[in-house]
């Protein structure tokens, strides 16, 4: 009786925590007979009292539609304190110095809907409805909205009219203006956004396909992509493993949300060699201009836009052996339709350009890591090269651009406060990043220290897709990173970042659309001279 009733004990807690693998317990219960274990009437006994219990319980009547075979809701929420500074130089001329002490929360939730037949619903709600932050900051800091408020509008008085009085000689007596109130910008306080939507079809355990709003569907780093990014188009997803070869079976890769990892087919192999041989492709919205033509009016005909794609071919590879792992993603990216778009403007990157013209753009990345573990501690060595290979037409664009803006008289300064020269022959088009990583956080106890280096050429990447806090979303800059993480539970986290950087070349501007200190994508954009981050985290899973 009481192996009965530690059978039913358990049985019963596993159907209570997943109502939806009633069938595997029964399965369950199978084995234990068939192993003779327990015996069939201990297993009959035990499975009417579960259909009893599950019957009578919450998880019981839950009402999921046919398709649906199992769901998976997680999420995380995170309170950050964020502080940054720079000295930075305007288009008009002096240095200065800017600085933001905040403190931003963020909130993700998401679910995992498995369906039948090989399809797979993935949806993702994010607080901010910035493309490369889900953070938002405690009461915004914007002018007219109230304090500690969830949203709010800030709005302006235009002047819409002129009413002109005259005395009977014809000489103007009096002038009003006509004026109105409009909203000029909306603060979105702590309101919801889909950050990711995606329907994904597997046919075969070695061919992925999705489309909608994805998780990011290369192997990439902050330095080329930033990890809030989740692009939109479609993508087809090749992974297959060899081996092993000398025993050992292979487990499945998971990423930081507990996900199947993208793009690799396993994970460390404890016993055996495995090679898993990967190919990502995608084909991105990166800009839809709509309407693509317009209709004609009587005084002007405007011209047709294009819209925007940026298209990716990734191939590569990752070889595990013992706890022990090297992996290679060589990555091809291009824009199509650029020239005449909302992102057609040609790229400068000088005080007086433009800051986010994607014109001249075909890199090549190629993320590599090497991890391994010593005294039962896991430690990766990583890195990334990319390279513009039209970096020079790229240049030579931006070099046009900054000579048109002197001939028209823009006054143009150095960091010396001299005008800004041309600038021939100074075509960086190459990012490198090499770094450190010890520990990884699972469980309670756990802790990562990492460190590395980066470079980001002038001309050498996309400025809209790079990370935002790293430089502030800029090229033409150098520098260290700093991060450390603590698990305070299995649930809890706490995570410092510290980054300091500076410019490259002084003789070429750091082109971007902005973090938290140039938050401006006009030609008056700020030079960044140098730059540092403090970014202290608590973060919760759930």
């Amino acid at each position: 009786m009481k192996k009965l009733k530690l059978i039913a004990f358990v049985a019963a807690f596993t159907l209570a925590a997943n109502a939806a693998r009633a069938q595997d317990d029964s399965a369950l219960l199978d084995l234990l007979v068939k192993k003779k274990i327990i015996t069939d009437q201990e297993a009959e006994q035990t499975k009417s009292e579960l259909a009893q219990q599950y019957a009578s319980s919450p998880a019981g009547k839950l009402n999921l539609s046919t398709p649906i075979q199992q769901i998976r809701l997680y999420g995380d929420a995170r309170l950050r304190y964020d502080y940054r500074e720079g000295n930075t130089q305007g288009a008009s001329g002096g240095s200065d110095s800017s600085n933001a002490d905040q403190i931003r929360y963020r909130l993700r939730i998401g679910a995992d809907v498995t369906l039948t037949d090989d399809w797979f619903l993935g949806i993702r709600l994010d607080t901010s409805n910035n493309a490369r932050s889900t953070n938002v900051t405690d009461s915004q800091g914007q002018t007219n909205t109230a304090p500690f408020g969830k949203a709010g509008t800030v709005t302006t008085t235009y002047v819409t009219g002129v009413t002109v009085k005259k005395n009977a000689a014809g000489a103007v007596t009096s002038v009003t203006p006509t004026t109105a109130t409009a909203v000029s910008s909306v603060n979105f306080g702590s309101a919801i956004f889909v950050g990711q939507l995606y329907l994904r079809y597997k046919p075969f355990s070695w061919l992925s396909l999705e489309g909608g709003v994805l998780p990011n569907p290369f192997i990439a780093t902050p330095m080329v992509w930033d990890p809030d990014i989740n692009p939109s188009g479609v993508a087809e997803q090749f992974k297959y493993t060899f081996g092993p070869f000398g025993g050992g079976s292979t487990t499945a890769g998971y990423d930081k949300d507990g996900k199947e990892s993208k793009g690799v087919a396993s994970a460390f192999n404890p016993s055996g060699l495995t090679l898993d041989v990967f190919a990502n492709f995608a084909q991105l919205v990166y800009d839809d201009a709509s309407p693509e033509n317009q209709f004609s009016t009587a005084t002007s005909s405007p011209a047709g836009r294009n819209d925007t794609f940026l298209l990716g071919w990734q191939v590569g590879s990752r070889l595990n052996y013992k706890g022990a792992h090297i992996q290679i993603a060589p990555t091809f990216y291009d824009y199509t339709g650029e020239q005449n778009s909302d992102f057609g403007a040609v790229y400068s990157g000088d005080p007086g350009g433009n800051q986010t013209g994607v014109n001249n753009l075909a890199v090549i990345d190629v993320p590599v890591e090497l991890g391994w573990q010593s005294w039962g501690v896991p430690f990766t060595v990583f890195g990334d090269f990319a390279d513009n290979i039209d970096a020079n037409a790229r240049a030579n664009e931006a070099e046009l651009t900054l000579t048109q803006l002197q001939q028209a008289g823009t006054p143009l300064v150095n960091t010396n406060g001299t005008p800004f020269a041309a600038h021939p022959g100074h075509n960086d088009g190459i990012a490198w990043q090499a770094g450190l990583r010890a520990g990884q956080i699972k469980k309670k106890g756990d802790w990562t220290l990492a460190g590395y280096y980066q470079y980001s050429g002038a001309y050498a990447l996309d400025p809209n897709l790079v990370d935002n806090d790293i430089f502030d979303a800029r090229l033409n800059m150098k520098g260290v990173v700093f991060q450390a993480g603590y698990a305070l539970t299995d649930a809890v986290t706490l995570n410092l970042q510290y980054n300091y950087g500076r410019r490259i070349d002084q003789s070429l501007g750091t082109g971007g659309a902005g973090g938290t200190l140039g938050t401006s994508t006009s030609a008056a954009a700020p030079i960044l001279h140098n730059y540092e981050l403090l970014q202290l985290d608590i973060n919760v899973k759930f």
